[in-house]
């Protein structure tokens, strides 16, 4: 897929005509039409616009792991520049690329060339696993990682629908978090419900982790993101009946089970772990 194709499908996910999108980024209609179909290239300001326009809304769940790669190069980009690293060094003289290729890679449109990833590993001595991997790793491989140092968002007090949607947006800076050994969690959230007994009593913290429904694990309980904008949290189990469902279960054996049409699920995100409360 192109950078062009990549930007129509963010624009649409955003519910923006090309005129709206085109105002966002200071260019003309004409011009965005070029661009989505990739006969012009993006110059570096309006790169720039993109690159702030779309940190700012959902990330399309198509791209989400292209996207998540993206931030956390821009990270090891941040993090060397905090370590007095120029922009310009690191851009001109080391990667030798422009600067609306850069944002483009900052948002997962355009692949990281290996010839940056050697840059980063042999010169500067960055992990970069990190790109992939994130904070589960450090950025740099002479670090060592303390299981206590890892950080994931919290969204306390939301609720599920609340904590996925500002989890897509990224807008979750300002969002406490929990400190944690290193596990495979994109973040956690509170869970209340007299119908989640016995497993959880009363307030729980649940660690989550994107997943898709290729990867769906039976039995396993799973907070469901339906596209109706429904955040339910049950198990899932196959429905022999009628393969284009799923058959899903609350955790009180009291309320009946239920299916869903595999095409209702927008999102899925595994519950990984449950930590206690009355520890935070």
């Amino acid at each position: 897929m192109t950078i062009g194709e990549k930007i129509k499908i963010y624009r649409q996910g955003a519910g923006l005509t090309q005129e709206e999108f085109a105002k966002n980024l200071n260019i003309s209609r004409y011009f965005l039409g070029l661009i989505e179909r990739d006969e012009k290239e993006l110059s570096d300001a309006t790169a720039s616009l993109l690159l702030n326009l779309i940190s700012e809304s959902e990330v399309p769940k198509t791209f989400k792991s292209a996207y998540q790669e993206g931030r956390n190069f821009a990270k090891i980009i941040e993090t060397l520049r905090n370590e007095g690293i120029s922009l310009n060094q690191l851009r001109d003289e080391d990667f030798k690329v422009k600067g609306s290729d850069l944002s483009c890679m900052y948002l997962g449109m355009k692949e990281i060339p290996s010839g940056i990833s050697k840059v980063l590993d042999n010169k500067y001595g960055v992990n970069t696993e990190f790109i992939k991997l994130g904070k589960k790793v450090p950025i740099f491989k002479n670090t060592k990682v303390e299981d206590s140092d890892i950080e994931f968002p919290y969204f306390q007090n939301f609720s599920a629908l609340d904590a996925i949607i500002q989890y897509n947006s990224l807008l979750f800076a300002d969002v406490p978090k929990i400190i944690l050994p290193n596990m495979d969690v994109d973040f956690f959230l509170d869970i209340f419900g007299d119908n989640t007994f016995p497993t959880f009593k009363g307030r729980e913290i649940l660690g989550v982790k994107f997943t898709s429904l290729d990867n769906i694990n039976y039995g396993s309980l799973y907070l469901i993101l339906t596209k109706k904008h429904d955040a339910i949290l049950r198990r899932i189990f196959p429905n022999n009946s009628d393969n284009s469902q799923y058959l899903l279960r609350k955790e009180d054996a009291g309320f009946p089970e239920i299916a869903i049409d595999k095409k209702e699920i927008g999102e899925l995100y595994r519950v990984k772990t449950i930590v206690n409360p009355y520890f935070y």
